[in-house]
């Protein structure tokens, strides 16, 4: 008697049970299989300094966590032990994360300096590659509106605003305006209610996602005043 007597009903067993169990094959075994992405934001842009951790899997995003630290006038001294905070309260590591994301700006000149070079020094220890989206872009995806203007104090009177209608979608250019031009109802992206990082949680994050390069849009007053001593020499 062949070896092939045995193994045909075996074999039509095996068959019949995935397909009578497809839905528990599907969730209980090919799931354990899916990847899933961590992606880390940092936001040194306001007087908080803002951390967040999302996971996408198939195009969906979710927030793991996120946390924010007062930080104002001391970026430089509690940035690199926040965010080691922050990391081991989520039982995670820099080396578990896919991709890195820093909040370019417009805001604090010092405080998009530090934020960006330290996440970027991490990166180049890595080996990964450093993104950046804008305090705009990311305070108009957090604020959960669907038509708004975001706006960031760059200079005394002057604030850089854009907005932004993710119904059509369509988004204007960046500009700079006034405080008597600004709306009644601007989403301002340095407010303390809104945690910029957690941008990297919406989906429609990698529409804005661009090279991290510090997006400050005017000069700091240190920059200005080193011209005209220059210039009087």
């Amino acid at each position: 008697m062949s070896i092939a007597f045995f193994i045909a009903p075996v074999f039509r067993i095996c068959l019949l049970f995935v397909f009578l169990h497809k839905e528990l094959v599907d969730r209980e075994f090919f799931m354990v299989y899916s990847y899933l992405m961590l992606i880390f934001c940092a936001d040194s842009s306001g007087s908080f300094l803002s951390f967040a951790l999302a996971e996408e899997d198939s195009g969906t995003r979710t927030l793991v966590d996120s946390a924010a630290y007062p930080a104002e006038g001391r970026m430089n001294e509690c940035f690199f032990s926040a965010m080691e905070r922050f990391f081991t309260v989520n039982s995670r590591t820099v080396h578990d994360v896919d991709e890195w994301v820093a909040v370019t700006g417009p805001g604090s000149f010092t405080g998009i300096r530090i934020g960006m070079a330290g996440v970027s020094g991490i990166c180049s220890a890595l080996g990964k590659e450093l993104f950046g989206i804008s305090a705009l872009d990311a305070a108009a995806l957090v604020s959960g509106e669907s038509r708004l203007t975001a706006a960031a104090k760059i200079k005394l009177n002057e604030y850089a605003c854009r907005t932004y209608d993710f119904i059509l979608p369509r988004y204007s250019d960046l500009s700079v305006v006034t405080a008597d031009e600004l709306p009644g109802d601007v989403i301002m992206a340095g407010s303390s209610s809104l945690n910029l990082a957690e941008a990297v949680a919406d989906a429609r994050c990698g529409f804005f996602i661009q090279k991290a390069v510090p997006l400050y849009v005017k000069r700091s007053e240190a920059e200005i005043n080193f011209d005209k001593k220059s210039n009087r020499q």
